[in-house]
């Protein structure tokens, strides 16, 4: 193995990717949220064609959006920013944020913040979706050399030696052959990759040490506008870990006032069991407590996360990568929490996989 590894229903894959027509390596991505998108269109601007699978019916992963009453709101990552991480590429994922905000797919946002004790806290730069951040990763995928398949779920990845060299063969859950490719590369949560690493098994003993977080959200739709000025609190709390009044992000017009509850990782697991309903009431009782009052809300979606946070590896490559398979591993999980560590795991890898082409 290399030194990097030490330190709707389905539709079938291109014609070239299904037969192995084509003389070009052939990359599978499972996985479209941030990483596996941006991964993706490195690769597609490369010259490479992707077939990228995702579980769900749209992309995003923990960029998720959700519908409440008649209006969108961001169900998991309220914002991306920059958090001035030191890693062992320094790639700039400032400048990648702002580029994407010249490009109209992001949005500045600066809300008007308070802690959980009603103090006042200093901006920082936060950056939005177009309506939903989710629109950031298809924006990211929007390219002729990507193909989605969504709603499909790989059951595992199998390493097939035949006349063409090692490659490795694709199946859903029904036992559906999806495509044999050169590269398939792994973009999930840690608890999600294992299962699919069992033909590595020193990468997948690496996922199987990963400890996620659990989140629950409650999202509330007001009709008629809260009388609060502020549109941000997080900070400290015995249940609450930010109360986000999404419907006030730039670039949205919504009829209704939307807020996103999401409450801390140890209470979320403590209440992992626990039915919706009940969970529900205790972040509205959390929520009025705050406000000092009690709305009446129009609209309202509970959701747990089982992979909202996690522990990570800390690798100083940021990804896992065995030339010998073709199977590789990207994700926050191996390069530091958060979306800044997923988005420098796939653009280290993209350097790797780009790299080996060339040679």
């Amino acid at each position: 193995m290399s030194s990097s590894l030490a330190s709707s229903a389905a539709t079938k894959p291109s014609s070239n990717t299904a037969k192995g027509e084509s003389s070009a390596p052939t990359f599978a991505i499972i996985g479209a949220g941030l990483a596996g998108c941006t991964l993706a269109r490195q690769l597609a601007e490369a010259g490479c064609h992707v077939d990228l699978f995702e579980k769900s019916r749209g992309t995003g992963g923990r960029l998720a959006s959700c519908r409440i009453g008649n209006e969108t709101a961001d169900l998991g990552a309220s914002w991306l920013e920059w958090e001035a991480k030191s890693t062992a590429h320094n790639l700039p994922f400032q400048d990648w944020l702002s580029e994407q905000e010249a490009a109209g797919h992001l949005h500045l946002w600066q809300p008007i913040t308070q802690n959980f004790q009603r103090e006042a806290q200093p901006e920082r730069r936060r950056y939005v979706g177009h309506n939903r951040l989710s629109a950031l990763t298809r924006s990211l995928i929007d390219h002729a050399n990507i193909q989605l398949h969504s709603e499909v779920r790989i059951e595992s990845v199998i390493p097939k030696i035949g006349a063409q060299g090692n490659r490795l063969l694709l199946t859903d859950t029904s036992h559906q052959e999806l495509g044999k490719f050169d590269q398939v590369i792994v973009a999930t949560p840690a608890p999600q990759a294992a299962p699919l690493l069992k033909a590595e098994p020193a990468l997948q003993a690496l996922a199987q040490q990963v400890q996620p977080d659990a989140c629950w959200t409650l999202v509330l739709g007001f009709e008629t506008p809260l009388s609060t000025p502020i549109e941000l609190f997080e900070g400290e709390h015995p249940i609450l870990r930010r109360v986000v009044r999404d419907s006030r992000k730039p670039g949205r017009h919504p009829a209704e006032d939307v807020w996103v509850i999401q409450a801390r990782a140890d209470w979320s697991l403590q209440m992992v069991d626990d039915e919706k309903e009940h969970v529900q009431k205790d972040l509205e009782h959390a929520f009025h407590q705050l406000l000092q009052s009690q709305p009446k809300a129009d609209n309202a979606r509970c959701h747990r996360w089982l992979y909202s946070t996690c522990t990570s590896l800390n690798l100083d490559s940021g990804f896992l990568h065995d030339p010998q398979t073709g199977l590789s591993v990207c994700g926050d999980w191996l390069a530091g929490f958060g979306f800044e560590a997923s988005w420098q795991s796939a653009m280290a890898l993209s350097h790797t996989l780009l790299s080996e082409l060339k040679r």
